[in-house]
């Protein structure tokens, strides 16, 4: 007797886009219109695919050491007391971007973030061009103590589904290679081996560090996204010297770096008493297409075929999936998962599952209803930026969102059990990375 929704009632328009390009001295800037109660959300992008192989590894240490070292005439204790003064934070990372409806096109970035208000907007771009241009890599005992600290923050056993997802995805994927080297399990092997011999190679890792900002940053290598109102947008305009002043490095116009993707089944052997199993593959490669049904797919499995398997049989914590429309990369995942092989017997009943599945109208518009809201969740105004620029940087337009959404809201019985053809082609490729106790 209790009242539900019906497919009508759903809002049948997506989330719009804030994406305008526009360009200041020369630099190509993604401006986000947004409302934001006198706040500048700024992001300063810089492609990190044309580099010298070697120094990809060094790239997720980079982003841990900027601001975290002296820093033009400031210790580094200081240069944080100033940052906190005068922004809401300034935050860096290393991203990559999968190019929308390709298997293969990605373009990595490291990112430097802050947010203040519009009258700070000066003071950040100064303290965030001391990081790009003045950061000093030469303090060989704070240089080990980050390197530590970098790698003890890299909790496999915290987060290792995330780390198991990702190693899987580079078995097949050149942007989860990119990924793995810069942020995943390869990153964390790179930084045991930096710490490991640090002595005979502090003054190598020091200069490969300077010598990287100068491939980075340099404004032919820059993408800025400003989310504000056009008050906003002017302020960041004034501010603009400020922020360039960092890109000192002079664009040296390189091949883009590729991997060969290798791999299909690993593991890691931790001390815990619990796994996460990982299992990945690519529809697209496998020759099918994305559709809205295999949202409502991710909701089902994890609300009924992962959930009761997995969870409340099995005794793990959580599972997961994921299907991208963008690329056709795919993943089953537990998290802190007693079992191993009982898991991956799971994986290999979900065809099956899909294949038989039933439901009448009303447990129809329940899984619809679960799924949108995944998918309507409510954004501040930085979400609405960032959700805007993950689109332009894919190249997804709104017009592949709307077709998403259009799919989901008219999904049937029908269009579930055909999926169970391109689930079965994703688990048989056989891409397996397992962390944990039993691996």
């Amino acid at each position: 007797t209790i009242p539900m929704l019906s497919r009508a009632d759903l809002k049948r328009e997506a989330e719009p886009l804030f994406n305008e390009e526009r360009e200041i001295d020369g630099v190509k800037t993604v401006f986000h219109n947004v409302f934001t109660s006198g706040i500048a959300y700024v992001k300063l992008l810089f492609g990190a695919k044309r580099i010298p192989k070697e120094y990809v590894p060094y790239l997720g240490l980079l982003s841990n050491l900027l601001g975290m070292m002296d820093t033009g005439e400031y210790g580094y204790q200081e240069f944080s007391e100033e940052v906190n003064t005068n922004t809401g934070g300034i935050f860096t990372g290393v991203t990559s971007a999968a190019r929308f409806g390709s298997v293969s096109e990605y373009e990595g970035y490291v990112t430097l973030q802050t947010k203040c208000l519009y009258g700070q907007l000066e003071s950040a771009g100064r303290l965030m061009a001391l990081m790009m241009g003045q950061t000093d890599f030469t303090d060989a005992k704070r240089l080990l103590e980050l390197i530590r600290e970098s790698r003890m923050q890299m909790q496999l056993t915290s987060a290792g589904h995330s780390a198991a997802i990702g190693r899987a995805m580079s078995y097949f994927s050149e942007k989860y290679v990119f990924d793995n080297m810069t942020g995943g399990i390869s990153q964390y092997q790179f930084l045991e081996d930096l710490e490991e011999h640090f002595e005979e190679r502090k003054q190598e890792i020091g200069q490969k560090l300077a010598d990287l900002t100068g491939y980075l940053f340099c404004k032919k290598n820059l993408l800025i996204s400003i989310t504000a109102d056009e008050e906003g947008y002017q302020a960041f305009v004034q501010a603009a010297p400020a922020f360039l002043n960092g890109c000192f490095g002079e664009y040296r116009g390189l091949a883009p770096v590729r991997f060969v993707p290798a791999g299909s089944r690993e593991g890691f052997k931790t001390p815990g008493q619990v796994q996460y199993v990982a299992m990945c593959g690519n529809f697209m490669q496998a020759g099918f297409s994305y559709t809205g049904a295999l949202k409502v797919v991710n909701t089902l499995l994890g609300y009924d075929y992962l959930w009761n398997n997995i969870r409340v049989k099995g005794g793990a914590y959580g599972c997961m999936c994921g299907f991208s429309a963008g690329n056709g990369n795919s993943y089953f995942c537990s998290y802190r998962d007693p079992n191993l092989a009982e898991t991956i017997r799971v994986y290999e009943g979900i065809a099956d599952y899909l294949e038989n599945y039933t439901a009448d109208e009303r447990e129809m518009t329940k899984a619809v209803i679960g799924t949108f809201s995944s998918m309507d969740t409510p954004l501040n105004p930085s979400a609405k930026g960032a959700r805007s620029l993950n689109a332009y940087l894919s190249g997804t337009d709104f017009a592949d969102i709307q077709k998403e959404r259009d799919e989901v809201l008219s999904v049937s019985v029908e269009e579930i059990r055909k999926t169970a053809a391109l689930v079965r082609a994703v688990i048989g490729q056989d891409h397996l990375c397992v962390i944990g106790s039993e691996a």
